[in-house]
Order: C-alpha cells, then sequence, then structure tokens
C-alpha cells in the first residue's frame, strides 16, 4: 500500500497532505518514505528490525564472568558495583569497569529490577584541596538512644580521614573533649569544623572553638546533604558495624570500633570525587607531596639543592605506596 501511494505521490496524483490522512500519520513520516524509495526503492519501505541482527553484540562480556558477578552480588548485598570490581579482581584477576558491572547486573536481573521515572535534582559536588581545611562533626547512635552511649565522628573533606570516639552522654561538655582529643589525634591542623544545628554543637562550642582558632559552621536547618560526607561514612559504618552493635557491650564495640577507623584510614580503597582509588591516608601524602613540587617549581633554587629527598610515588588502582 505504501508503494502504491508513494508512486501517486511522485507522478502527482495526490499530495502528501493527502496520503498523511488516509494512513493516519504524519507529513514527516510520508517524507521519510519518499526518500528511502528514492534511494533504495522498494527494498527501503520494508520494516527493518531495530535491534543487532544476530542478537548479541559483539563485545558481550563472557557467559562465565557474568555469572561469577551475579554470585558476587548476591554474597554481597551492600556492595556497589565499585566494591564488585575489587571483589572481581580479587577472585579472577579480571578487570571490568563498574560501569559494565552495572549494565550486567541490571540485564541479568539481579538488581535494579525497579525502572525510576522520577528522578531527583542533581546535586553540585566538589571536594576541597587541602586536609584540615573543613572537617565534617556529627553524633550517632549505635546503641540506640535509650542507652547511655553516643558516638562523635569528624572526617575531613578533602582526604576523608575519620575519627570517630564513643561517648556516655550527649552534650556540650562531650562535645569538646571530643574536639581536643580529634585535635591530638588528627595528622594536619584543623581551621574549619562544620557542624548540624543540634543542642551539642550551641553557642558554648562555638566559642570553644574559638577559643582554639578554629572557625565554626552551621548547616542550614533539616539540610543534611551539607554534611554529606560525614553522613555517607555514618552508612559504610552502619553497613559494616550494624548487624552485630546491639549484641556486644560498650567495651567490645570501643575496640571493634577502633578497628573499624584503622581500617576505613589506612586500608580502604575511596573513589569519591577527587580521591582516585586512594585511602585517605594515601591522600594526605599525596597533597603533601603535591604541595612540596608545586613550592620547588615556582622557586628559582636548583631542583633538590644540597640533599636528595628520595620519593617513590607508585599510584596503583587499587593501592597507592608512598616510600620517603
Amino acid at each position: 500500500m505504501r508503494i502504491k501511494f508513494i508512486k501517486e505521490i511522485l507522478s502527482k496524483k495526490r499530495s502528501i497532505k493527502e496520503v498523511a490522512e488516509i494512513l493516519s500519520v504524519s507529513r514527516q513520516s510520508v517524507s521519510k518514505w519518499i526518500s528511502k524509495y528514492r534511494i533504495e526503492w522498494e527494498v527501503g519501505l520494508l520494516p527493518k528490525k531495530c535491534w543487532p541482527k544476530n542478537g548479541i553484540p559483539i563485545n558481550r562480556t563472557d557467559i562465565r564472568i557474568e555469572e561469577t558477578i551475579g554470585s558476587i552480588a548476591r554474597m554481597f548485598p551492600e556492595l556497589w558495583p565499585v566494591g564488585i570490581t575489587l571483589k572481581l579482581i580479587e577472585q579472577t584477576g579480571i578487570r571490568l569497569n563498574q560501569s559494565t558491572i552495572y549494565r550486567i547486573l541490571r540485564r541479568t536481573h539481579v538488581r535494579y529490577k525497579q525502572r525510576w521515572e522520577w528522578r531527583k535534582r542533581r546535586k553540585t559536588l566538589y571536594v576541597l584541596d587541602t586536609p584540615g581545611r573543613e572537617v565534617q562533626v556529627d553524633v550517632c547512635f549505635p546503641f540506640g538512644r535509650k542507652r547511655r552511649a553516643v558516638q562523635y565522628d569528624a572526617i575531613d573533606d578533602c582526604s576523608r580521614f575519620v575519627y570517630s570516639k564513643l561517648h556516655t552522654e550527649h552534650c556540650v561538655r562531650s562535645s569538646m573533649e571530643f574536639i581536643d582529643n580529634l585535635i591530638q589525634e588528627s595528622p594536619f591542623p584543623i581551621t574549619k569544623i562544620r557542624t548540624d544545628c543540634g543542642m551539642e554543637f550551641w553557642p558554648w562550642f562555638t566559642k570553644f572553638l574559638e577559643y582554639k582558632g578554629i572557625e565554626h559552621v552551621r548547616t542550614a536547618p533539616y539540610s543534611p546533604q551539607h554534611n554529606g560526607k560525614v553522613e555517607r561514612y555514618h552508612r559504610t559504618l552502619w553497613q559494616h558495624m550494624g548487624n552485630y552493635s546491639a549484641q556486644i557491650d560498650v567495651h567490645e564495640y570501643r575496640l571493634q570500633l577502633k578497628f573499624f577507623t584503622d581500617w576505613y584510614n589506612f586500608w580502604k580503597p575511596h573513589f569519591g570525587l577527587g580521591m582516585f582509588g586512594m585511602t585517605p591516608a594515601e591522600k594526605i601524602w599525596y597533597v603533601a607531596i603535591e604541595k612540596v613540587l608545586q613550592i620547588q617549581r615556582e622557586s628559582e633554587e636548583p631542583w633538590w639543592p644540597q640533599k636528595t629527598l628520595n620519593v617513590n610515588l607508585t599510584l596503583q588502582f587499587n593501592r597507592c605506596i608512598f616510600f620517603s
């Protein structure tokens, strides 16, 4: 039927508008049919499949690797595609992009089965360039609010270096004690601290920080995204320790918390903005070496005068090692 109407249009017996009204299509569609007929004749009007002709793309991942990825995703439901990438490297030595793993999990219906029509407004991501320039502080209750145990957490915006400590009281005095311990344990000087509008961070806490020479910034009310890095740390903490926090006592939890923070600072690779797979400790060293190299570039003195500093900087995919 298309061929008949197109021949009538070309012989000027009918117009494009008349044919579009008869077939209940748009004039643009009829114009496309005419262009295909002029180039490919009648073959161009035949319906074509919109998917690959053989059904399987050439660059599709091997089915055995897909089964391994599916088993890892089922065994570790708390891991995101980045964590599954590291597990796949540890088990098989095969390195795949996290986007590829996401597509495999979605195609095999292991995860991401629901299609989200509504999307949130895209947030502006940022990361500071100097450790200690801003430290985010917040509290959480690992045993619930009924027990006298509150955990204070601090995370550096630049390096993601964390410090956590468990206190028995939720008050301004505990907050000031935590800041004292944080200043002593921190490997870098702190110039600014960001907190929420909780009562534990009220005016006496601000005056205490002014006495220490630290600027205090509060987030807007009901805006936890302004303190997002420490909130994300709480999520990671809950994924690793929330399952058995109610089964142990406070002293055992303090010991486990110490082990977790050491692993988080010195062994866990981070793939957040500006981290590039480095651990927090490695990011601190990386920024320090970058500043030294920048000073040497800007100075007029010769390269490493009088004394040579042997710095071997090895950046790998999941581990960065610094020797000095």
